[in-house]
């Protein structure tokens, strides 16, 4: 394969799936994702004129917030039903449940965008949003406005070092490092996979 065409297939429908089920999981707030891989390919593929850089803003943007609405759902359906009946034997009174219901209706929007900032608050906030019943709509709009800042910030970061690498590395070398990432990728969500299925009954 011609060092262009590994660069072309990296930017394929297939890489652009990768990249968004990437962009995805780390929405939902599962820890371990390695954004930062796909963002570094990215920025390669972006810097060498391989992708543009507003629809894949896009593609991150909608599928982080897409995955954000699943944390939230699994609060919403998961966790509250699961603290309304276990919470007493772990020392979750429904006392504590009204309070941070009452936080999220107050707070909420303001709670999501500081955790997004902050991060390592980041899934106890999408969980816990869910399981305070925030209002959905007010949930997708900042959960949108986060993804869309956090998104463009980090891929303008990595734009940078792509852009560096483009003008020190030869495309072969650029298409092994955007290779290396999507490998990356596919291996953390290959384990996640065998992890859930071994966790099946």
């Amino acid at each position: 394969m011609t060092e262009n065409g590994l660069l072309k297939l990296l930017s394929s429908p297939a890489g652009l799936g990768m990249y968004g089920l990437i962009m995805f999981l780390e929405g939902t707030g599962l820890p371990g994702i390695p954004y930062e891989a796909f963002f570094l390919a990215a920025g390669v593929l972006i810097a060498s004129g391989h992708l543009a850089l507003v629809p894949l803003l896009v593609l991150a943007t909608v599928t982080n917030t897409a995955g954000t609405l699943v944390g939230y759902a699994l609060g919403f359906w998961g966790g509250r039903p699961f603290l309304e009946r276990y919470g007493p034997l772990i020392g979750v009174r429904p006392e504590d449940i009204a309070r941070v219901e009452k936080w999220y209706a107050r707070w909420g929007g303001i709670t999501i965008v500081l955790s997004r900032i902050i991060g390592l608050t980041r899934t106890p906030a999408i969980l816990l949003a869910g399981i305070a019943h925030m209002n959905l709509s007010a949930y997708l709009f900042f959960s949108a406005l986060t993804s869309l800042g956090w998104c463009t910030a980090q891929q303008l970061i990595y734009l940078n070092l792509g852009r560096t690498a483009a003008h020190f590395l030869s495309p072969r070398v650029l298409g092994l490092v955007t290779l290396l990432g999507v490998l990356v990728g596919a291996v953390y969500v290959l384990f996640f996979w065998l992890t859930w299925r071994r966790q099946q009954p």
